[in-house]
């Protein structure tokens, strides 16, 4: 069984209480931005991850996290590359780090990462149950997989406590164009801090600023401001918030830049681009309302476009043989709509019928379209 829907339709908080209560086990991938999470359950625990921070990203991972120098990196970089071997077996082979040492910190940033999915912000998801087998993950390979035993009750729990705590800090903090200075002399022992916020000292040190540390740690505003917040707790760092100079800035922000260049995709038609530049800005500011206004816009102009190319009246009819279909490897969600095409519904029934959103099912009908699966009649 499969269920696919929006985040903003039903909220991760909800979904993950549906599959604590119904006991079920299965993978949930949540899409966001472009990028993609992945979660797997077994009776009411998180048991797998894998998410975008884990994915050609080890490397500034061990760095920024205090855990190797860059010329540790480089060595273990040039061991890769002689020994044919992913960058994880590079490390351990080296003995630069232990199993243990890179669990640790691979563990904690996931959970900050999944943490950080409980934030109202734009999204799909997608849970499917799984076989009974042993969900025996390890981190390997270079689509890296890594183990967890995290409490699905906790995870509920700690979700609904930071979105409390991102409350108050939003209510200090207006704007996100905020000005940090690291006390150096305050710091405390780099091992006592947890591994975002250690990565953030080090964009920080190298002159990031707070926008762009979300996208280079690729976590929203709420959750840096909210590391940075526990830093100034403990004296580490001071923040002020940036005065708003009005009409008078000398360039516009990040927000305004990338709305700019979403607009261009949106005139061009490249609806996908825009969307997902749009999704980046929502992520940024998710309790700012010019951006969501514009993805809603956007997201209506992409339907009307759709709809231009599918009809709803048109009947969709299967243009290649299964033999043909076999060497496509049609993803899930293609195979779904193509098990369907039998009955002969118009493109209106099977997007009611579709456990996509509308705005996915007419994506897919139209990479099948135009793929030369399909017809319309």
């Amino acid at each position: 069984m499969a269920i696919l829907g929006s985040l903003q339709t039903m909220p991760l908080s909800d979904l993950l209480g549906w599959v604590k209560t119904t006991a079920r086990s299965g993978s949930l991938v949540v899409t966001r931005d472009g990028n993609e999470w992945e979660l797997l359950l077994e009776q009411g625990q998180v048991t797998g991850y894998t998410g975008p921070e884990l994915r050609d990203n080890l490397g500034h991972i061990v760095v920024t996290s205090g855990l190797l120098t860059e010329e540790d990196l480089r060595g273990a970089m040039q061991y890769k590359r002689h020994h044919d071997v992913t960058l994880h077996r590079s490390l351990l082979a080296c003995n630069l780090l232990t199993e243990e040492q890179l669990q640790e910190c691979l563990a904690e940033l996931a959970c900050e990462s999944i943490y950080d999915l409980f934030l109202d912000l734009p999204g799909e998801f997608v849970f499917s149950d799984v076989a009974a087998r042993g969900l025996d993950l390890e981190l390997d390979e270079v689509g890296e997989k890594l183990s967890l035993n995290l409490d699905v009750n906790h995870l509920l729990m700690e979700g609904a406590r930071r979105q409390d705590e991102w409350q108050q800090i939003r209510e200090r903090f207006p704007s996100d164009e905020v000005r940090v200075e690291i006390h150096h002399d305050c710091l405390p022992p780099i091992e006592t801090l947890g591994v975002r916020e250690r990565r953030i000292l080090a964009s920080l040190s190298a002159g990031q600023s707070v926008t762009d540390i979300c996208l280079e740690l690729r976590a929203p505003i709420p959750a840096v401001l909210r590391a940075l917040a526990a830093l100034e707790r403990i004296d580490a760092v001071s923040i002020s918030a940036v005065a708003d100079s009005g009409d008078q800035r000398s360039e516009p922000s990040r927000i305004e830049r990338l709305l700019v260049q979403a607009d261009v995709m949106r005139q061009a038609g490249q609806f996908d681009e825009a969307v997902a530049l749009m999704e980046v800005a929502v992520r940024l500011r998710p309790d700012e309302e010019q951006p969501r206004a514009v993805l809603r816009e956007t997201l209506q102009e992409q339907l009307k476009d759709l709809y231009s190319v599918l009809p709803p009246v048109k009947v969709p009819t299967l243009a290649a043989n299964e033999a043909g279909l076999g060497r496509l490897r049609l993803r899930p969600e293609e195979r779904f709509l193509v098990d369907r095409l039998s009955a002969h519904m118009d493109v209106g029934s099977l997007i009611m019928v579709s456990s996509m959103s509308e705005r996915e099912t007419l994506k897919t009908l139209r990479r099948l379209l135009h793929g030369g699966v399909i017809v319309l009649r």
